[in-house]
């Protein structure tokens, strides 16, 4: 019974562009000397932390477009808890080839 709602500024929802960044552009590589490596502990860590800032920032227009549904309601996330992988898994990130 939830509403996802895409955006033009993500090309697509706030899940997937977070994926996307976290795993295209490197974002999600949170070790503290970054190995330019991902694994399912960080990538879960960094989308739970990225689809609440996106939302955020579209926030405010989805409540300017959709007036009366969120009439006394905040725009929020629906939580993304349990990001688990069935198997652990590491992806090396490659740069790009030009």
């Amino acid at each position: 019974d939830q509403l996802s709602w895409e955006h033009a500024k993500f090309g697509g929802g706030a899940f997937t562009q977070a994926l996307y960044l976290g795993l295209h552009d490197g974002e999600a590589d949170q070790t503290l000397v970054a190995d330019r490596r991902v694994d399912n502990d960080e990538l879960g860590v960094y989308v739970r932390r990225k689809v609440r800032n996106l939302v955020s920032e579209i926030a405010h227009e989805i409540k300017e477009k959709y007036p009366k549904l969120y009439a006394g309601r905040e725009v929020t996330q629906t939580p993304v808890n349990n990001f688990q992988a069935l198997e652990p898994f590491a992806l090396t990130l490659l740069p790009e080839s030009r």
